[in-house]
């Protein structure tokens, strides 16, 4: 299997993310060091917490009342990762978080809370029970519509340049993005939780493009 990098804000959450890049060939390594970016052919940016305040993500007042989970320290790994895989040409894919820490890197900025948008939170988040869990919504896009399972509360407000959506929400929430070089694919929802069908599958084809440029297979 050829070794893929992906950050995580802890190893116990690598088990699905590893088990869903099985799928494609691919063995997850955490990444912790920026410096490491030389040694893949492909970064992942996994899902976790909100992005920090001082991240320049936000453009509503007080945004600090709206948002949990920050890791600074993350934001600045990731802002780093994504750097120096710039600098080396490195595909990136990126989850949930990633999809959105990779928005805010191109300047996009995002909903500190998707309520704020008049966006529909049950739909990305179920927050019927005490501790909130994945919820199944529909994805559109221009390669048909279907269904995913997504755990969130915040989201794209303005894309960041050089990026263009692929895939909506049923309640117009970006949830895909491609960057116009193509070494960039992210999505809102968490397809290593999805099941078997086109949410999980959404990277297949650019993966095996991207994974194949950069090994020479």
């Amino acid at each position: 299997m050829i070794e893929v990098a992906i950050t995580l804000s802890d190893d116990k959450y690598l088990d699905k993310y590893a088990l869903w890049l099985e799928e494609f060939g691919l063995r997850a390594v955490r990444i912790t060091d920026a410096n490491d970016v030389s040694k893949y052919p492909l970064i992942v940016l996994s899902g976790g917490g909100d992005v920090a305040v001082e991240m320049g993500a936000y453009m509503c007042k007080n945004p600090e009342k709206k948002i949990d989970g920050v890791k600074k320290d993350r934001d600045d790994l990731e802002f780093d990762i994504i750097d120096k895989a710039l600098s080396q040409n490195k595909p990136i894919l990126g989850v949930c978080r990633g999809f959105q820490v990779m928005n805010v890197f191109r300047g996009g900025k995002l909903w500190a809370d998707i309520k704020d948008g008049d966006f529909d939170l049950k739909i990305h988040r179920d927050d019927s029970v005490e501790k909130s869990t994945d919820t199944i919504h529909l994805i559109k896009s221009e390669n048909g519509n279907f269904y995913v399972k997504s755990h969130h509360h915040q989201g794209l407000r303005t894309l960041g340049e050089s990026l263009f959506a692929t895939a909506y929400s049923d309640d117009g929430l970006i949830e895909a993005f491609l960057s116009e070089s193509g070494l960039w694919n992210a999505v809102q929802w968490h397809p290593e939780r999805t099941d078997a069908g086109m949410g999980r599958l959404w990277f297949k084809t650019w993966l095996e493009s991207v994974i194949g440029q950069q090994t020479g297979t």
